[in-house]
């Protein structure tokens, strides 16, 4: 029978997937609270281990819960710690999606140059890698900033290279958003109606898909587009 610190690094890495899989799923069935606190394990545990991927994930995970929960400060610090991570020479897959994160919780808390140059820097390194969907995610997040500061001309801009690439056949999280931020800055810019008639579609296929990731801020914007319709 092996010894116990044999055993102990087996036993903590296998728990640690457990940890990560669990926040994923929580995640993804927009339990955020529950994610966040697999999230904290998952990083304790990296931490532990000096785990570099497993670190990733849990500060990709808190980052994006820190998001949804409206703890922008806590999101801020945790994907700033990720940023601090990357290897020049290898970075990380998912970097664009971690600076337009970044992006949109610095624009939450009214940080608009650096909310602007981490959704560019994720555009530039999306386009760097020549990844389709990473660079539509990255664009996504900068028209996201624009809507916040209320530039609704470069949001409508940016998000119609987007929409192009979102057929009906096709859901994805930036879809979705795009779509929402498509309705929201058409409304603002004198077509309410319709407007509210694309993000209600959107909020449909999104129920018709069973996704709930961030469906409220969309909600938000469709109330915000119909009481505009109707004024």
């Amino acid at each position: 029978r092996p010894a116990r610190s044999t055993l102990f690094p087996y036993t903590t890495l296998f728990r640690s997937k457990i940890f990560r899989r669990s926040g994923q799923l929580f995640w993804l069935r927009n339990q955020c609270r529950l994610a966040e606190d697999y999230g904290r394990r998952l990083l304790r545990n990296a931490e532990e281990q000096n785990n570099t991927t497993l670190l990733h994930a849990a500060l990709r995970m808190l980052g994006r819960v820190g998001i949804a929960l409206g703890t922008y400060d806590d999101a801020i610090a945790y994907l700033l710690r990720y940023v601090k991570l990357d290897d020049s020479i290898n970075p990380p897959p998912d970097l664009p999606s971690i600076y337009g994160y970044l992006a949109v919780a610095y624009a939450r808390v009214g940080a608009w140059q650096r909310a602007f140059d981490a959704a560019r820097r994720g555009v530039e390194l999306a386009e760097s890698a020549g990844n389709d969907s990473a660079i539509d995610m990255a664009k996504m997040n900068l028209a996201f900033v624009y809507a916040e500061r209320r530039h609704w001309a470069s949001c409508l801009d940016t998000v119609r290279q987007i929409t192009p690439n979102c057929t009906d056949s096709v859901f994805s999280s930036y879809c979705f958003m795009a779509h929402s931020l498509r309705g929201r800055a058409l409304a603002h810019l004198g077509q309410p109606a319709e407007g509210a008639s694309i993000i209600h579609q959107t909020l449909q296929r999104a129920a018709d898909a069973n996704y709930r990731l961030f469906t409220h801020i969309s909600y938000l914007f469709w109330i915000e587009t119909d009481r505009k319709s109707v004024v």
